[in-house]
């Protein structure tokens, strides 16, 4: 069944210190999995204890606009996000509810951080499955800390592992998001897209599917922000979109490694030759990548995805959000590039099992149904 979440309703838990208690009824009614119950209680109480925090933290943006104290920069950026929530409810027909209606200011580089993980001879990631979001490919922490001691022990065990900080995040309508500073730091195009990324999955949430929903918010923040940038001055679209196509083709090069390293762990290979092949492949996309960059304007970009050795764990954390795009842009295609269209053939797809859903993206067959 697809799921549409709706926006947070105070009546529906009374009070945000309720709501998080009931969430937290929710969270230990779901099986450790793999996990020892010290080790499932603490991850849960760190993740309620860090929302609980930016819930406290976050001020109405009115507030926050009015105060002397508030500098001019982000006084700039609260205005800039309020234009960008308009252009979402009319342009892009995306939720409008209280979400980004409060700033809270963290003071950290990111608000979470993720870890992934995946088998030392497999691109499958592990998934974390809870109450509300389903089954995940990564598990966030609060702090930087927390989730690299977590990935530690993930390795231990034997498996690859990759910690990415994120700027933001969904709660899914459950609670008020408010627009961090984290997220400010972006450029202004930057900035509309994550934010029509992070409404997106208020629209439409399949749980159990990452890949569809991460690459279905991917998808129409990509279109809400050429849409945006249509209306703007050309040097700065210019701009944008040569950063865009550069990312692209990191993206398509990456992937293009992970399907052949694939290919590597379905063959018939020794485990001993897949490892050799599978450093192989890291030190080629090195080298791919400086023959690919040589010519861009800042050809070191992405040196630090580079930096943190490349594993299993890591292209399945590019393959999480990149993956499914194209076949999702092909659906908008199909529907005439109209987003309500659009939106009603995202949900249906969410009548699907996983598995035909996938393969029903992949097929083609716009005008058929799972």
């Amino acid at each position: 069944m697809h799921a549409v979440a709706e926006p947070f309703n105070p009546a529906r838990c009374g009070t945000v210190l309720r709501c998080l208690l009931r969430l937290l009824r929710l969270l230990f009614l779901l099986p450790a999995m793999a996990l020892g119950a010290c080790d499932t209680i603490q991850y849960y109480s760190q993740s309620l204890a860090g929302q609980l925090e930016v819930l406290r933290r976050a001020r109405p943006v009115e507030k926050v606009l009015h105060d002397p104290a508030t500098p001019g920069d982000v006084r700039e950026a609260l205005l800039f996000v309020e234009d960008v929530l308009e252009f979402a409810r009319t342009e892009m027909h995306l939720p409008d509810n209280d979400s980004y209606r409060h700033y809270a200011e963290l003071g950290r580089p990111f608000i979470v951080w993720n870890v992934f993980a995946a088998p030392e001879l497999s691109l499958d990631p592990l998934p974390w499955c809870f109450p509300v979001a389903g089954c995940l490919h990564y598990r966030g922490y609060f702090s930087e800390s927390g989730a690299r001691r977590f990935a530690e022990s993930l390795e231990q065990r034997g498996l690859d592992t990759y910690v990415g900080g994120v700027s933001a995040y969904s709660t899914l309508g459950w609670f008020r998001d408010p627009v961090l500073d984290t997220m400010l730091r972006r450029s202004a195009p930057e900035i509309v897209k994550l934010l029509l990324h992070e409404l997106t999955h208020q629209l439409l949430y399949l749980p159990g599917d990452p890949e569809f929903n991460e690459a279905f918010a991917e998808t129409v923040a990509g279109i809400g922000v050429e849409r945006w940038l249509s209306a703007r001055p050309r040097m700065e679209a210019e701009r944008f979109y040569a950063d865009q196509s550069r990312e692209e083709d990191f993206f398509k090069l990456i992937l293009a490694g992970k399907r052949e390293l694939e290919d590597v762990y379905r063959s018939d290979a020794d485990a001993d030759l897949k490892r050799a092949r599978k450093l192989a492949m890291a030190a080629d996309l090195r080298r791919r990548y400086q023959q690919l960059s040589r010519d861009w304007e800042m050809p070191d970009k992405y040196l630090d995805w580079f930096a943190g050795g490349i594993n299993n764990a890591r292209l399945a954390a590019v393959s999480t959000y990149r993956e499914r795009v194209p076949d999702l842009l092909r659906v908008f295609r199909s529907a005439g590039e109209d987003l309500e269209t659009f939106y009603v053939l995202a949900a249906t797809l969410g009548k699907c099992s996983v598995t035909a859903r996938r393969e029903w993206l992949q097929s083609g067959r716009i005008d058929e149904r799972c």
